[in-house]
This record gives structure tokens, sequence and C-alpha cells, in this order.
């Protein structure tokens, strides 16, 4: 017979808020019975750590389809065993952790569970209740596991959206919370290539970081003129105003552009804009190439709740230039929602890929792994 440990404690390593907070669980634990080491697995260590996905059970899009909303890096020395837990990179909305638990027996039928297989995370022993939502959780957890020997953990963590779209929300309908017509004042200075201040007691009224979208008419500073509105992303027809064809087909890397400035310099962004829309030729060198060609890499972006999105105003007679400006859902009064999943830490079943390879035998969804305890390393 061997202990997992004889006192459990935790230690937060390291957060984005960059507190650092420690955490103290001790619990008396009995003597338990060694499992043999799971079959074919490797030892895991800090140089090749056991690398599991941290698995949410749905969207509010597609609420019955899993997917990977981060990762969970398990290693172990002499007398610690180390879970450092990772938000996935390139996932659409903002997820981050609000709280996690961490559960590490001999066996299976050891971890909390109810008499129906029922998993228990806030029995586990383990817990962290995270200050602010977080994008990276590290711990370590002063145990001896022995060399070789399998075990039991479960990584459960609560995580959030903090960023998201009402789900029965489609951003080409956003046309929908525009007024179809106002006045437009242009003005400067401004950190964009103009101001635009709207009126005409419409939703929109306020002043607004501005671009133009039509190098070829010009326009005054200070000049005042009636406006037709519309979306840069819309299911119903577009007045494009002066917006050429190759620029329309460019409006999705445009809003790319306008939501990842960078430390580019407003000109740069508004000469990257006008080759964009076909208005000059591509630029060949310089940071205005090297945003030009990243652009061209987003091809149907789609901005998200807090992003901006290019709004269209067209001068009723067209002899004038082209004007966009930069708004948010919020803006428009569509507000974003924070949203919650539960996520555990498993690897997939190569016969069921909705499904953990190890689950706990309750109807919710829980997942755990085998672990197989790394060689402990003797100091010189």
């Amino acid at each position: 017979v061997l202990p997992v440990s004889e006192g459990k404690t935790m230690h937060t390593r390291s957060s984005r808020s960059g507190v650092r907070r420690i955490l103290w669980i001790l619990a008396a634990v009995a003597m338990i019975v060694a499992v043999m080491p799971l079959a074919g697995a490797s030892a895991d260590t800090a140089t090749d750590p056991r690398v599991i996905d941290l698995i949410a059970d749905g969207r509010a899009d597609a609420p019955d389809v899993p997917f990977v909303v981060g990762t969970a890096s398990i290693w172990n020395d002499a007398g610690t065993l180390y879970v450092d837990l990772k938000i996935a990179d390139g996932l659409d909305g903002d997820w981050c952790f609000t709280s996690t638990n961490i559960a590490v027996d001999a066996t299976y039928i050891e971890l909390p569970q109810t008499k129906k297989g029922l998993a228990i995370p806030g029995k586990f022993d383990f817990k962290d209740t995270l200050a602010e939502c977080e994008k990276v959780a590290s711990y370590e957890f002063d145990m001896v596991l022995a060399t070789g020997t399998g075990y039991a953990i479960a990584v459960h963590a609560n995580v959030m959206d903090m960023n998201a779209l009402p789900v029965d929300f489609d951003v080409v309908d956003a046309y929908l919370n525009l007024p179809d017509t106002a006045i437009m004042k242009v003005v400067r200075p401004s950190p964009t290539y103009v101001n635009l201040i709207i009126s005409g007691s419409t939703s929109l009224d306020g002043t607004y970081n501005g671009w133009c979208a039509d190098e070829h008419h010009s326009i005054s500073l200070g000049g005042v003129y009636d406006v037709d509105i519309s979306s840069s992303y819309s299911s119903a027809p577009i007045n494009y105003g002066n917006i050429t064809p190759y620029g329309v087909d460019h409006l999705d890397e445009i809003n790319w552009v306008i939501n990842n400035p960078g430390s580019y310099s407003m000109t740069t962004i508004q000469n990257v804009i006008w080759a964009l829309l076909g208005d000059r030729s591509a630029p060949t060198s310089g940071d205005a190439k090297l945003l030009y060609d990243e652009a061209l890499l987003h091809d149907g972006f789609i901005p998200e709740c807090g992003d901006s999105f290019l709004v269209i105003l067209s001068t009723n007679a067209l002899v004038k230039q082209t004007m966009v400006f930069q708004t948010t859902f919020a803006e428009l009064g569509i507000e974003c929602e924070y949203r919650g999943e539960t996520a555990w830490g498993g690897d997939w079943d190569t016969v069921n890929p909705d499904a953990f390879e190890f689950e706990f035998i309750g109807k919710g969804w829980a997942g755990y792994i085998w672990y197989t305890a790394g060689p402990i390393v003797v100091a010189p």
C-alpha cells in the first residue's frame, strides 16, 4: 500500500492578474491501495508533461456539441504535482477561468462522486475561485506519487465567455439597428482619418472615429452633408456609395484592420484601407505592406461583441467622398452577454468523438484521466 500523500496542499503559482494567491487545503488521507501503471503509458516530467484537453459541454449556438476550450499540462517531481491550465488561442469569444477543482486519487472510485457516479467538484480536494476571470491558472500540489504508478485525476473548470453576442443575433442583421439617413459633419483633429459627427435626431447621434472610403472624390472639413446609412454587414440591399465592387468584396478585411490597429500610424491604416478598396495599388514595402498582407488573410472576418464594425455613409448626390465610421454593437443597443460553461480535462474517446475516454458513470458531463507518475529525481 502507498499513500498518495500525507497531506494535500495546493499552491497557486501564477495567474493573468499577476496576483499571487496561496490556498492551503489540508485533508487527512488514509492509506490507499496502489494501482498498476497504465499499460503503455510513459512517465510525465516538466520537459514532457501530460497534456490533455479541457472540453466544454457546448456553446450556446451549439449546446450539444462539445468543444476544446483549453488545455491542462500535468507533471510531477519528487514531492510535487503540477497542473497548468490554459485557455486555448483562437477561440470565438473571450473565454477565461472563473473557478477550478482538481481531485487526485489512486482509483476512479475514490474520486468524489454520488452513489450513481455523478461527479461532485465541490468536494474535490483542491478548489480555487479566481478573483478575476483569467486565461491561465497554475497550481502546485504537495504530494508524493509513486514512480510509474497510475492515478485517477479529475480536472474541472468553470469557464466564461466575457464577450458574447446574444444567441439569436446575426451580424448581418445589424442594419436593423441603424437609421436609414442622418446628417454628417466632418471634423478634425481625430485619432483616425477624421471624426464624423452624426446628428438628425437618430439613434446614432454622436461623434465617431471615421475613415475615407473613396479616394477619388473630395469632401470638406467642417462640411455638413445629408447621408444614407448602411452596414458593412447586411442581408438587405446596401447603398455602398462610391465604393467599387472590388472594395465591397474586401469590407471584411477592412473591418479586421480597424479592430487590429496595433501600433500602426493613422496614415498607414488609411493607406491600407484605400488599397483594400482598390483605390490605389497594393503597398509593396514598409508597415503598409505588413498590415495589408495580414488583412488579406482575414476574408470572412466577423466582429465579436465589443469589436468595432464599419458603417457606410454615402452622400445623396454621390459627388462627395463616401465615408465610413467605427461603431460597436453596444452603441447600437445590442448588449454583450456573459456565458458560462463547464469544462473537464480528458482525452477524447477514439470510438465516440463526443465523449471522454474515461468518464464518470453518472449522467452529468464529467471526465477524468489516468496519470502515470514520473520518475523521482534525486539531487546529487
